[in-house]
């Protein structure tokens, strides 16, 4: 039987036998019939509870009995979109816009950016460069990387640098850069090629696939840094398990994935690249049971540790899978025209914090839309402000569904896995020993 505080998403499992026990100990707490009790008088599931924190003797600040925002206020990520151009034209790209496709980040604004971002930053913000493809902005990024390193001294902050690429402009020159300053790389593919393929085209409708997987087999250094974002499509729905197995095979050691998104060059075509929910959730309950039997251990699948380590823990390490994502919370993203965005992933304008040219990232975090952004809850949303699992979920990602509402997609995907979950731990140990496999 699974006791959960809905609020803060703390829980605990225990025989299902212990029912009345569980009973009269919440009718006690509710009568006060516990107030002044010695441990001998109490119920045996009191400590039990107790530790995991479904008790507590005094009434927490503010209401919450885990870290149910998951954010201290801080600032953790600036994204620099330095270019709105790429060299790949995906069929699906989110993050195409018309009219800012030629434009390149000055880097007046990407060292404001920095420079700003660091003033609100806890002792790490990390810094990622995007796009467009942004290894078109090589020489860039090559600059403002001693810049922040510098920047960050004097603030008394560490920078950590990760670059989201397509793939195709692993030069030496450019793997030696990128290595040697440590940065995270993660490199978009939806699959082996004949998946990958379909979509993931030039300008001339090129797949090129090969080219991206001899760059990683030929440089080994290259490929133990590399992480794998798929993004989730009609097309690769219903092989999450093979793709996942390609990269393991390939040598990769992070793997994630990322729903479609219907905005950019796929605005208005759902019915051509969105996934059937169900179709979805069979694939993600595969990639569960492949951990659970250890096809998994030297790979990271991400689509199975994020929800999992949002039930083991109230860190909520997912801004967004919390209650108060990271939207103009932990998280801002500068466009290439220097647009001030609290998530890349937001396409609605009227939710623009602001320009760089105009203001600065302090400003613009303090103003009316991001205090707005950062109000949305659970606790307001229809249907999220009934369910047992909206600590876990956090209401589904504000990108897709917007302010009020919550997106159908995520919602079911979430009232399958969560309890799938819980079922999952009460009968094995071996989710939870993945998870520390990848602390």
């Amino acid at each position: 039987m699974l006791l959960i505080h809905p609020p803060s998403g703390v829980w605990a499992i225990v025989h299902a036998q212990a029912a009345d026990m569980v009973r009269a100990l919440l009718d006690d707490c509710e009568s006060g019939a516990l107030d002044g009790q010695g441990a001998s008088d109490r119920s045996s599931l009191f400590e039990p509870l107790r530790n995991c924190g479904l008790i507590q003797e005094h009434s927490p600040s503010g209401g919450c009995l885990g870290g149910c925002s998951g954010s201290n206020g801080q600032l953790n990520t600036l994204i620099l979109k330095l270019v709105g151009y790429c060299d790949l034209a995906c069929r699906y790209c989110y993050d195409y816009r018309a009219v800012t496709y030629s434009r390149r980040m000055s880097d007046e604004v990407a060292r404001q950016a920095i420079v700003d971002s660091l003033a609100r930053s806890g002792p790490i913000l990390k810094i990622l460069f995007h796009g467009g493809e942004p290894l078109l902005a090589i020489d860039q990024i090559r600059s403002l990387v001693p810049f922040a390193l510098e920047a960050a001294r004097d603030a008394g902050r560490e920078v950590q640098f990760s670059v989201q690429t397509n793939g195709r402009h692993f030069s030496r020159e450019t793997v030696d850069f990128l290595l040697e300053n440590r940065f995270t790389i993660g490199v978009s593919l939806d699959g082996p090629a004949e998946l990958n393929d379909r979509h993931r085209v030039d300008h001339s409708g090129r797949g090129h696939f090969a080219e991206i997987e001899a760059a990683l087999r030929s440089n080994p250094r290259l490929l133990a840094k590399v992480g794998v974002l798929t993004t989730v499509t009609r097309t690769n729905a219903a092989s999450l398990l093979e793709t996942a197995r390609y990269m393991r095979n390939l040598g990769i050691r992070v793997w994630d994935t990322t729903l479609f998104d219907a905005h950019g060059r796929a605005e208005g075509a759902e019915d051509r690249f969105a996934p059937a929910t169900d179709v979805v959730i069979q694939s993600y309950l595969a990639l569960f049971d492949a951990v659970e039997a250890g096809e998994f251990d030297q790979m990271a699948v991400h689509p199975v540790l994020r929800y999992v380590r949002n039930v083991l823990s109230t860190e909520r390490r997912s801004m967004c899978l919390r209650d108060g994502c990271g939207a103009a919370r932990d998280l801002v993203s500068i466009g290439a025209d220097g647009a001030i965005q609290s998530c890349d992933c937001i396409a609605d304008p009227a939710l623009l914090l602001g320009r760089m040219d105009r203001m600065g990232i302090g400003e613009a975090l303090d103003g009316p839309i991001a205090d707005t952004i950062r109000g949305r809850s659970t606790s307001t949303l229809s249907p999220c402000r009934e369910c047992d699992w909206r600590s876990l979920c956090g209401g589904t990602c504000l990108a897709r569904s917007g302010l009020q509402r919550t997106d159908e997609v995520e919602c079911q995907i979430s009232l399958t896995l969560f309890p799938e979950i819980f079922r999952r731990l009460a009968t094995s140990d071996r989710l939870e020993r993945y998870t520390q496999l990848f602390p």
